[in-house]
């Protein structure tokens, strides 16, 4: 055990030694470091300088400053005493002591002579026989299961069923007593007279006058309600008013409807139809399936919906197609003269239109 111990104590010191030494192989790495970035060309500006300067002239005098010099002779001191104690640890000649120590103990922990005067004492020894003895005939002994011992044990177990059996017995005469069987018959009486008075008063109440009345007057009120809100909703609904906002709705909805209608000319349409079926085509096509063609159709699907925009913008107002029917109507209803002519030409400039393109031909 306790050279267990020693060796464990001895790897945890090693192994404290070993990472001392890392650790203060760590901190001069980085210190080299540091020192190497400070003294770097790169990092000197003026005013760097003149810190690294101080900060040198700084750390100097700290270096040689006696508290630290001796600090520094205390760990070099330390190391050493680390380093020598680990190879005298390490040795031969230790491992071989520390060997013969072991088998030393060893011995001694198995030797017979290490039993004390007392242990091999015959009194000692006379004492524990008897003992053992003793036990061992008490437990092997006839008297131990003898008849009034068995006995006794039926008895309990007689003695166990009769107090089980009167229980039960007791139970069930209790149970069948005429007494009990009075009280659950009463008991079930009160409940059904209870239940029987519940069903009468409510039935009673049921069919009060004042209820029937109470009923009745709430059936009124809610059919009165109910003729009130039809009542004011059909005049709602056949008042001037809504009847002329219908109409109005109606004519708006007509109106744009027939503009809608106006708008998709036959041409227009055709038009749209053809530039479908081309953007099918063209989708559909394998020839559309490399990464150049794509590009090549996006460009020219860009190109080509500028060019459909600008032809938008060239293509007359609704305010000027509206100005040119009107002016085809009313040349179409009269013989134009001279002055109905000029007219027509100064409202149709008036409305940004063309008298030439307004006029149908007769």
């Amino acid at each position: 055990m306790a050279i267990a111990s020693k060796q464990a104590s001895r790897k945890s010191r090693t192994k404290a030694v070993r990472k001392t030494a890392k650790k203060t192989t760590a901190r001069r790495k980085t210190a080299a470091r540091k020192t190497a970035a400070r003294k770097s060309t790169a990092r000197r500006t003026t005013a760097r300088k003149t810190t690294a300067r101080k900060t040198t002239a700084r750390k100097t005098k700290a270096r040689k400053s006696p508290v630290r010099k001796t600090a520094a002779k205390k760990k070099t001191t330390a190391r050493k005493t680390t380093a020598r104690k680990s190879a005298a640890r390490k040795s031969p000649a230790r491992k071989t002591a520390a060997k013969k120590r072991v088998v030393k103990k060893t011995a001694a922990r198995k030797s017979p002579a290490r039993k004390t005067t007392a242990r091999k004492s015959a009194v000692r020894k006379t004492a524990a026989k008897k003992r053992t003895v003793k036990k061992t005939a008490a437990r092997k002994s006839p008297a131990r299961k003898t008849a009034a011992r068995k006995t006794a044990a039926k008895k309990r177990v007689v003695r166990k069923s009769a107090a089980r059996k009167k229980t039960t017995a007791r139970k069930s005469a209790a149970r069948k007593s005429p007494a009990r069987k009075t009280a659950a018959k009463k008991r079930v009486v009160r409940k059904s007279a209870a239940r029987k008075k519940t069903t009468a008063r409510k039935s009673a109440a049921r069919k009060s006058p004042a209820r029937k009345t109470a009923a009745k007057k709430r059936v009124v009120r809610k059919s009165a309600a109910r003729k009130k809100t039809t009542a004011r909703k059909s005049a709602a609904r056949k008042s001037p008013a809504r009847k002329t906002a219908a109409k109005k709705r109606v004519a708006r909805k007509s109106a744009a409807r027939k503009k809608t209608t106006a708008r998709k000319s036959v041409a227009r349409k055709t038009a749209a139809k053809k530039r479908v079926v081309k953007k099918t085509a063209a989708r559909k096509s394998p020839a559309r399936k490399t990464s150049a063609r794509k590009t090549a159709a996006r460009k020219s699907t860009a190109r080509k919906s500028a060019a459909r925009r600008s032809s938008a913008r060239k293509s007359p107002s609704r305010k000027a197609v509206a100005a040119r029917r009107m002016i085809a109507s009313r040349l179409a209803s009269s013989r134009p003269s001279t002055a109905s002519r000029l007219a027509a030409v100064a409202s149709a400039a008036r409305h940004g239109g063309s008298y030439k393109n307004g006029l149908a031909h007769r």
